[in-house]
């Protein structure tokens, strides 16, 4: 595989994150030798504990033919106060090199799973305690597949490049209302809502679309985020910013503000070869682990979690292994008789 087609994957996963179109190579080689430096610094710089004890933490073997990428979405490192370098949202974006088939996987933040040999956390921890190399390093053991790059965005960038792009518009089968996330007191409550049909939406409204948990589910949140998410690509797709590179760099500039990867994606040689490689995303298959497949939640510790079902990772990592296939292999618990289908007993 050359190194331009593994450069055109890597910009995939960025046009999913953020929806960004690049500007063409001609328009990039007449703006001369604008320069866009790394991103965020690493949210910890803790040397990563290795899990050595639990077999079932074994780092897994590279398979060569595919390409994961881990997405993470931190609130932002500004709001230290309220878990700025918590993940809020888990993605991982597969591709089979060989097919061009890709897949999105959203992981709830609240699973619970082994951080290292002597102690349990939840898995939306990983980043803020071990940096991109350590939660790399982890989610590898946990979903059973090698992941090959990290992408850390802070979700405050959807508030700015939605407001630069001019809005973005997501459609509603029913209206949408949180009342309680941003109660408050009485003079400042805040009460979010949408109507239903085609809404579009500014930055603040985005933002509040994505974070929103308290009167759904973070598994509703989840599939909010990636409609929010495919809406952003469509709507910078829509402003053909091949002809106006300027308003690609200015949203470059922008993601740089908000981003920490291991992936080399803002030297200038770079985004030359990010050209004409991302127009299949509308295809990307997605998907959600949840309470309906390989999860239950409990509140066994005191606190709400989500843990894998038969107390094994197995079922999470026989997904993965095979999510790029025509069927993964996604299990799900056997339903339980509703109580009208329970038989009676004869007395």
């Amino acid at each position: 595989m050359t190194n331009r087609w593994i450069i055109g994957i890597i910009a995939a996963i960025i046009c999913i994150v953020v929806g960004l179109r690049l500007a063409s190579h001609n328009s990039l080689t007449a703006l001369g030798g604008f320069h866009l430096s790394g991103g965020q610094t690493a949210a910890a710089a803790n040397a990563v504990i290795p899990i050595k004890d639990d077999p079932e933490y074994a780092m897994p073997a590279k398979d060569q033919n595919r390409l994961d990428v881990l997405v993470l979405g931190i609130r932002g490192k500004d709001d230290v106060a309220d878990g700025g370098s918590l993940t809020d949202t888990i993605l991982l974006f597969s591709l089979d090199k060989t097919t061009g088939r890709a897949t999105l996987t959203s992981i709830p933040r609240d699973l619970t799973v082994r951080i290292t040999d002597t102690r349990t956390e939840k898995i939306n921890t990983a980043y803020v305690l071990n940096g991109l190399s350590g939660a790399k390093d982890l989610f590898s053991r946990i979903l059973g597949i090698k992941i090959d790059n990290v992408v850390v965005v802070d979700m405050t960038a959807f508030k700015d490049i939605v407001d630069q792009i001019g809005g973005v518009t997501v459609h509603l089968d029913k209206p949408f209302t949180e009342a309680q996330q941003w109660a408050g007191t009485a003079s400042d409550s805040y009460v979010f809502s949408l109507p239903a049909g085609d809404d579009t939406l500014t930055g603040d409204q985005a933002l509040y679309f994505a974070r929103s948990r308290y009167s759904t589910s973070d598994f509703d949140r989840s599939r909010r985020q990636m409609q929010l998410i495919f809406a952003i690509k469509q709507k910078v797709d829509a402003l053909h910013l091949t002809s106006d590179p300027l308003k690609a760099f200015q949203l470059l500039n922008t993601l740089r503000q908000h981003i920490d990867t291991d992936l080399n994606i803002f030297d200038i040689g770079t985004i030359r070869e990010l050209i004409s490689q991302t127009d299949d995303l509308a295809n990307v298959r997605r998907y959600q682990l949840t309470t309906e497949n390989v999860l239950y939640e409990t509140m066994a510790s005191g606190t709400y979690e989500l843990l894998p079902r038969g107390g094994t990772l197995q079922h999470i990592k026989d997904f993965f292994s095979t999510v790029l296939d025509d069927t993964p292999t996604l299990w799900t618990p056997t339903p339980s008789p509703t109580p009208s289908l329970i038989p009676k007993k004869t007395p």
